[in-house]
């Protein structure tokens, strides 16, 4: 992740989070992994959030500011961005995507956007709000950004809800099994070095167990089926995601199917979340 990339993603937060604090936003896609720091080589030029607040609250909250609803996707905002120094249009667009997720849509776990009667899940949300932490940006700013292991969550149910239409997700879930903890202490914990597991498989297992630990009522099933999906032998979808892995995989599908196979036994190893069946 360039500087760039990091104030461009900061600049769209610093402008929208205090019309939209009554909603206590989170970020919950990629754009959190990369000002977690989790991922930096994750690039990202939108912000996802989700807002607990309903969708007419959240246009009102934006009339009259310089964000502007998509014509086509009623969930993307747009507006034009300053440069970081110059303080003259930049060619970016500051681009973002709100979620509401109000609790009453939480218990529904579907949104259904009224202008286009699309129909969107939101299964992974309640946990992604539940384990987000705060982080200040560099303006002093604070936001909360959904856990790595929540964003991973919520990749493998957008895969199993929408499949090939979410190829974008692909390369974060590859990311995300490859260095998930790599080189931290977790990865060396005595529970770990007695599963005699290849240091490679390592963050994908760990990954595995936090997902399963925050995985709320049918999200496990959900992120399982995303899983089975993903892993059909030679599908198109497996070798377009070994393609997008890191270079050390060689395009090949064999590690691939190695971590999400650490990841399945990570997730089977996690104690269920609270008011999980």
């Amino acid at each position: 992740m360039t500087d760039r990339t990091r104030r461009h993603l900061e600049a769209i937060l610093s402008d929208v989070l205090p019309t939209l604090k009554d909603g206590e936003p989170v970020v919950v896609g990629a754009a959190a992994l990369t000002l977690g720091g989790e991922a930096l080589d994750v690039v990202t030029m939108d912000v996802d959030l989700a807002v607990a607040l309903d969708m007419e609250r959240i246009v009102a909250a934006l009339e009259g500011t310089a964000w502007s609803r998509e014509p086509r996707l009623e969930h993307r905002w747009s507006r034009p961005m300053m440069g970081p120094t110059t303080g003259s249009s930049s060619p970016l667009r500051g681009l973002l995507d709100i979620v509401p997720t109000t609790p009453s849509l939480l218990r529904a776990g579907r949104i259904l956007w009224p202008e286009s009667g699309a129909e969107m899940t939101l299964a992974g949300m309640e946990a992604a709000r539940s384990c987000a932490r705060q982080v200040t940006l560099s303006d002093g700013s604070r936001v909360k950004l959904a856990a790595p292991g929540a964003i991973m969550m919520l990749k493998l149910i957008a895969l199993d809800e929408a499949g090939m239409a979410r190829s974008k997700d692909l390369d974060h879930v590859c990311v995300l099994l490859e260095r998930y903890q790599r080189d931290s202490e977790r990865c060396f914990t005595p529970d770990l070095l007695e599963l005699e597991l290849p240091y490679p498989l390592v963050p994908a297992w760990l990954l595995g167990r936090d997902v399963g630990a925050i995985a709320h009522g049918d999200d496990r099933a959900r992120v399982l089926r995303g899983l089975e999906w993903l892993m059909i032998p030679d599908s198109s979808q497996l070798l377009l995601a070994a393609r997008r892995g890191p270079a050390s995989w060689n395009r090949r599908p064999e590690p691939l199917l190695d971590r999400l196979a650490a990841f399945a036994a990570g997730l089977g190893a996690a104690e269920p979340a609270e008011g999980a069946p």
